[in-house]
């Protein structure tokens, strides 16, 4: 008799599902405690990024300004406050299309004022764009010129639309995101603090957290990035899903602790 081939998950797609289903065993936690959850959450990806671009913020300085709306006086506090504030963007803008049924896709709007906020501009459009010749990213990279930018974007952000794309698994499509935005290098300045922030798109509107990237990993993400860029993506995908289970584990920890 024939055997039709069995379908395997990956393991790094099993270990994240795993992570999930164990958080979701929990059952529904009450309002207060997911409040709380969600603050660590987004304290704790504030933190990580500024940690991972060089700046030093105290956590409990960052905790009074992120969450209990202090005062910023130093730049790196202020970047800190703005990148929060594009986070609570991204949040809002998923919930919003999941609540209201409708496909949670990155749209040039999107990733601009991902930008503007990260940049903490009051306003900002397709001026926010790289208009100068971007370095090499790697021995043989050839990035793209700012008049080829805009279009590039466009296609690029309208590949991820398409039906292969929705295919694939939502780890899968963050690490091909965050590649080509990489690739791309759509802004001036701090454009992987955005790109890093616009992949955790596709993991979030999969009922997943974001993908936080803790100083630690450093040295092997910006490796597996490199392996992306040179068109071998499975070392990043591998990375974001050891940390998006990562996140989920310490999650549930944290609601058993206040169980």
């Amino acid at each position: 008799m024939f055997r039709l081939p069995q379908h395997r998950i990956p393991a790094w797609a099993q270990a994240v599902e795993e992570a999930r289903a164990a958080y979701e065993a929990l059952g529904p936690l009450p309002s207060e405690r997911l409040a709380e959850l969600a603050g660590w959450l987004l304290l704790e990806q504030v933190a990580q990024e500024m940690r991972l671009d060089g700046y030093r913020v105290e956590r409990e300085r960052l905790r009074h300004l992120v969450l209990e709306g202090g005062e910023a006086e130093t730049p790196e506090e202020h970047l800190a406050v703005a990148f929060a504030a594009a986070v609570r963007r991204l949040n809002a803008y998923v919930a919003e299309k999941v609540d209201g049924g409708e496909s949670v896709e990155l749209t040039l709007d999107v990733l601009m004022e991902l930008m503007r906020l990260s940049a903490g501009r009051a306003q900002g459009g397709m001026e926010l764009l790289r208009q100068r010749r971007a370095n090499p990213l790697y021995p043989e990279h050839d990035p793209c010129s700012p008049e080829e930018l805009p279009h590039l974007l466009r296609v690029t952000l309208e590949w991820f639309t398409a039906e292969s794309f929705a295919e694939l698994n939502p780890i899968e499509q963050a690490a091909l995101v965050h590649v080509r935005l990489t690739d791309l290098q759509p802004f001036e300045r701090a454009y992987q603090r955005v790109v890093r922030l616009a992949s955790s798109l596709y993991t979030l509107r999969a009922g997943l957290p974001p993908i936080i990237i803790p100083a630690e990993a450093a040295a092997a993400y910006y490796e597996a990035l490199l392996s992306g860029l040179r068109m071998m993506t499975q070392p990043l995908v591998e990375l974001f899903a050891r940390l998006v289970a990562g996140t989920l584990r310490t999650l549930r920890e944290l609601a058993l602790e206040g169980a």
